[in-house]
């Protein structure tokens, strides 16, 4: 039957991870049902569909040679550059224009809150204090502030979206961003947009033609 497959040592059929419709053994996932997104031999919800815009956005802007695209995960424990790399390769990303990027989990968030002031939550952080807590919040470094001043676009946002953790589906999911951020050479944020919206993208089309016109 479909999330089955049938397990060799037990002659039985045996289910596959949570969210997996198609595999042939419990760890690697060849098949989502609707509304999952296939992802390292996982089934994933919005992060493909995050970046199949982006991969439209480099292409409608591969004259313009001043913009950077960014894309930073939330779950480098699993996201090691290897991982990124093979992604990116799959949505054909100029790494000269696209860059996805990894880094100590504290200092992507504090840059997630506190640099573009949005939300993030690792649901496996249970004994860690609230986003909103000073306490939680290391400074961002300076050497992460260049890297975003060197940015036009990245990758963010305030309404949820989910990511799951480890090779565990029945783990709770990271809590993450579905819109995208614009900001400019100074890393000032210039405007939010959220990704499943057309006449949104439509208006970050422009606001990016505008961005790039400025001297």
């Amino acid at each position: 039957p479909p999330g089955t497959f049938g397990d060799p040592s037990t002659g039985a059929c045996a289910s596959c991870e949570n969210n997996c419709a198609l595999c042939n053994d419990p760890n690697s996932c060849q098949g989502c049902p609707p509304g999952f997104y296939l992802y390292n031999g996982h089934c994933t919800d919005t992060c493909p569909l995050q970046s199949a815009r982006l991969a439209g956005l480099q292409t409608d802007f591969a004259a313009e040679r001043n913009l950077t695209l960014l894309s930073i995960t939330v779950d480098p424990k699993r996201d090691t550059p290897p991982v990124l790399t093979e992604y990116a390769a799959r949505f054909a990303a100029d790494r000269e224009r696209w860059w996805f990027l990894t880094g100590h989990k504290d200092t992507i968030y504090a840059l997630i809150r506190d640099g573009f002031h949005l939300s993030v939550e690792d649901p496996t952080d249970a004994a860690a204090p609230r986003a909103g807590s000073p306490a939680s919040r290391p400074k961002v470094g300076a050497g992460m502030a260049e890297s975003v001043v060197r940015a036009a676009l990245w990758l963010c946002g305030d309404t949820p979206a989910y990511a799951h953790s480890g090779s565990d589906f029945l783990e709770p999911p990271f809590l993450h961003s579905s819109w995208f951020v614009l900001g400019d050479r100074q890393a000032r944020i210039r405007g939010y947009y959220r990704t499943e919206d057309e006449p949104t993208l439509k208006r970050l089309r422009r606001d990016m033609r505008i961005l790039l016109s400025e001297r």
